[in-house]
């Protein structure tokens, strides 16, 4: 075994100031010994850092569940929300019009989803349950969009 290191020396070590810290500067045999100086178990605490990092791989291991559920949920309140439009009374045509060009403009509807929103001037020659679809197609989007990950996630 190598000189023992001062306090100081192995603080610029682990702080990487100086060369890395090795588990040559801190052996393993030393480690017990000092655990059961202070009247530490080693093995014990070896079997518990184990059974942590167990835990906590199973955790990372099934995050994917949680946001699996969190997602399926969002998709059923989607559908739900288009069950309750899809429910409520008629809009006039002139509502429909209008709701139909400030669902275009929608934030939400910006970028990749901008060519989902057809030209208003096609849409006022359709009929109203024309214009119902493409504003329950819309406002879903719109919904959706929420759903989708952001850049860079």
């Amino acid at each position: 075994m190598g000189p023992k290191r001062t306090d100081e020396e192995l603080r610029q070590a682990l702080e990487g100031e100086t060369e890395k810290a090795s588990l040559a500067d801190y052996p393993l045999e030393q480690a017990q010994k000092e655990l059961r100086t202070a009247g530490a178990d080693p093995s014990a605490i070896g079997a518990w850092g184990v059974s942590l990092v167990e835990d906590l791989k199973k955790k990372r291991r099934l995050t994917w569940q949680d946001e699996a559920r969190a997602k399926i949920q969002k998709v059923r309140s989607l559908e739900d929300a288009r069950s309750k439009r899809a429910s409520t009374p008629r809009m006039s045509r002139e509502e429909l019009l209008h709701r139909i060009e400030r669902a275009q403009q929608d934030p939400r509807l910006g970028g990749e989803l901008a060519f989902a929103a057809r030209n208003l001037e096609l849409i006022e020659h359709a009929s109203d349950e024309v214009l119902e679809e493409e504003l329950d197609q819309l406002e879903t989007l719109a919904e959706m969009s929420q759903l989708l990950p952001k850049k860079g996630e």
